[in-house]
């Protein structure tokens, strides 16, 4: 499933749902098997973004294909949570074979990035520490 512009694919394997809201985002994702996040420099802010995409493909489980300009794409491979390419076609094709292969290891490593990471534990443990 890909969310996004409606397009035709002609690939059986490809179904394209169209845009949609963010809530209903939320609620499709565990459908996927693997969240894709390409990035361009193009933009100088991309290299110091943490992208929402992404956080909310590990609150999911999904095993996260990336590239390497966010920082998140450290995260993701510290934990091995998904792979980090190049965004070439081969390189792709070669990460979604590996995550397929192993994928109860990535979907539970992307669960324990998630937990790792969550905004609101990470703000008590600052405030408790604050408090101290």
């Amino acid at each position: 499933f890909v969310i996004g512009e409606q397009q035709q694919s002609t690939e059986k394997n490809i179904k394209f749902l169209g845009k949609m809201p963010y809530e209903k985002v939320l609620e499709t994702l565990p459908q996927f098997g693997i969240g894709l996040a390409f990035y361009t420099s193009r933009e100088p802010w991309t290299k110091y973004c943490d992208p929402v995409k992404v956080r909310d493909y590990l609150a999911s489980s999904l095993p996260v294909i990336i590239n390497k300009i966010p920082p998140v794409s450290d995260d993701i491979q510290k934990y091995k949570a998904g792979e980090v390419v190049n965004s070439k076609v081969e390189e792709i094709i070669k990460a979604s074979k590996k995550i397929v292969s192993r994928y109860q290891t990535y979907t539970s490593n992307a669960r324990t990035l998630a937990r790792d990471f969550d905004s609101h534990k990470l703000i008590k443990e600052a405030l408790e520490k604050l408090e101290n």
